[in-house]
């Protein structure tokens, strides 16, 4: 009898294994950043994040979800990057943001603070109108 040798000790030098991601869950590569801004401005929380398949992004002001468009919040996409605008802001827009990207595969968050910032009055200073943060 010959013995033939063990199929895992034969060479193979060209051997290439090629193989694609075909699923992969969410990641943040830049997330929501804190936020302080005055009464009455539009700000914008903006992050980017990958995924396979794409995921669904859901925004959250505390422990609600925001609506897809209405006139106080909007949110679109642009490619991977992902914007939440909040128009005119009051006392009660102040609070935790939340970003939430789904997929088949996974979830994941990423939270912010927005603080609406208010102003006790005016101080004039060699010309130039200060605000003054109570």
């Amino acid at each position: 009898l010959q013995s033939l040798p063990c199929p895992s000790t034969l060479q193979h030098d060209d051997l290439k294994i090629a193989f694609e991601v075909t699923e992969m869950p969410p990641r943040f590569i830049n997330p929501i950043c804190d936020m302080e801004t005055p009464e009455g401005t539009t700000v914008m929380f903006e992050c980017s994040l990958m995924g396979i398949p794409s995921p669904i992004v859901s925004w959250f002001k505390g422990e609600k979800r925001i609506p897809h468009s209405n006139k106080k919040y909007s949110y679109s996409c642009d490619g991977d990057n992902h914007f939440l605008n909040i128009c005119k802001v009051t006392t009660q827009d102040s609070g935790v943001y939340t970003c939430r990207a789904i997929n088949v595969v996974g979830e994941t968050l990423c939270r912010a603070t927005l603080v609406h910032q208010i102003f006790r009055g005016f101080v004039l200073c060699k010309g130039t109108i200060m605000l003054i943060k109570i």
